[in-house]
C-alpha cells in the first residue's frame, strides 16, 4: 500500500473492541472503540486475515464444504451425457456425493430452496461385474464411490444397492417414490435419496446439479 497518508494516521493506537463486516481492504477501516490504557505484555494482540472460501464460487453458485454448487433447471430435454458436458464447461462433474453430511446438506437445500425441484441428476453409473454390480462416480477427479443413500423402501425392505442386469444405468435424487399401497402413485418424502435412470433417455424438464472445488479455476 505504501505510507500511510497523514489523514490515515490514526491519533490512537490501543483499541479494546473491533468489529469488521468482511468487505474491508485494510483493518483501519474497521470500527473501533479505543482505550486510553494498554498494558502491553497483557493486552496486545494480532490479527490474521484468512480467505473467505465462499468468494470463490460464483454468484450463482452456493458454497458447502470446500466446494461449489451450481442447479440448473432446463427447460429443453437433457440425457445426462448433456446434462455432465453442460458441466464440464463449467470446469465443474454432475453432482456426486461422498458423505452423510453432504447428501443433508444437498437435500436441504433442494428443499427449502427448490420445493418444485422432484429429481436431480446425479453423475454416478452402475454396470453389471461378475455376480454383482459396479457404482463409480464419472467425476473429473475421479473419485472413490465410498458412500451411498439408496431409497431403502418405505419399511427400509431395500438393504442392498439396485441390481444392475445389463447395459449401464445412471442415477438421481429423488424426494417421491412409488407409493407403498399402490405402485402406480408417486408418494412424497422429506429427504432426497438416491435411485437409478436410463442413461440415454432425455428427461423432460430436465434439472441437474454441477460440482467443483473451491480452489478449481474458472
Amino acid at each position: 500500500k505504501g505510507r500511510y497518508r497523514e489523514d490515515e494516521i490514526y491519533p490512537w493506537v490501543a483499541t479494546s473492541y473491533a468489529e469488521c463486516q468482511g468487505n474491508e481492504t485494510w483493518f483501519q477501516t474497521c470500527k473501533f472503540r479505543n482505550n486510553s490504557e494498554c498494558n502491553i505484555q497483557r493486552d496486545m494482540v494480532g490479527v490474521r486475515c484468512l480467505p473467505n472460501n465462499e468468494t470463490y464460487c460464483r454468484e450463482d453458485e452456493v458454497f458447502y464444504g470446500g466446494y461449489c454448487y451450481h442447479l440448473t433447471k432446463s427447460n429443453s430435454s437433457l440425457n445426462y451425457e448433456d446434462a455432465a458436458q453442460n458441466c464440464r464447461e463449467r470446469s465443474s462433474s454432475l453432482l456426486y456425493i461422498t458423505s452423510q453430511k453432504e447428501n443433508d446438506f444437498v437435500s436441504e437445500w433442494l428443499i427449502r430452496q427448490h420445493p418444485d425441484v422432484k429429481s436431480v441428476m446425479m453423475g454416478g453409473l452402475g454396470f453389471p461385474a461378475s455376480n454383482r454390480s459396479q457404482w463409480i462416480w464419472k467425476d473429473i477427479h475421479k473419485t472413490k464411490f465410498i458412500f451411498s443413500k439408496w431409497w431403502p423402501g418405505w419399511n427400509s425392505e431395500k438393504i442392498l444397492p439396485p441390481y444392475v442386469k445389463s447395459g449401464v444405468l445412471c442415477m438421481a435424487m429423488k424426494k417421491e417414490f412409488p407409493c407403498s399401497d399402490n405402485q402406480n402413485t408417486k408418494c412424497h418424502t422429506d429427504y432426497f435419496f438416491w435411485d437409478t435412470e436410463v442413461c440415454g433417455i432425455p428427461e423432460r424438464d430436465s434439472t441437474y446439479i454441477c460440482k467443483r472445488s473451491n480452489n478449481d479455476h474458472f
